[in-house]
């Protein structure tokens, strides 16, 4: 399913980071990402193979002394971003956008001995997900 890719793309296009967004995990440098988080679930399951799922995602930021409040405009940027969300598409047909909700509101989460500090906002998406169609050999 391409859902995470598709809304770092989105971010990317509407709100314009400073900080470029990725899709997995923070790397060693500055950086934003987006992280699917554990405890999703499915909310309905058809007998066709669709699923309607409730997903959970964090969006973190990671930067320096000098760039919190940078990373604190960005962070609350794309948590108004978020929340105004209405429609996302799927590039490869794999799901179906309803909706995204804020499940914690922005904040510092963190700081580390190398002098990262750490801005994280988490939220849930609901999509429907359609079966992958095996190709015949």
């Amino acid at each position: 399913m391409d859902f995470s890719f598709c809304l770092r793309d989105a971010i990317e296009e509407a709100v314009h980071p400073s900080i470029p967004t990725t899709v997995g995990v923070l790397t060693v440098k500055e950086s934003a990402a987006i992280t699917s988080m554990p405890g999703g679930q499915v909310i309905h399951a058809f007998f066709d193979g669709e699923q309607d799922k409730r997903l959970l995602y964090q969006y973190a930021i990671k930067c320096k002394a000098d760039r919190i409040e940078v990373a604190t405009a960005q962070l609350w940027a794309v948590t108004q971003f978020l929340e105004e969300l209405e429609a996302l598409d799927s590039r490869d047909g794999s799901f179906q956008f309803d909706t995204i909700s804020i499940t914690s509101q922005p904040a510092q989460s963190n700081a580390d001995e190398a002098g990262f500090y750490y801005h994280t906002v988490d939220f849930s998406a609901d999509v429907t997900t359609f079966p992958r169609v095996k190709k015949e050999d």
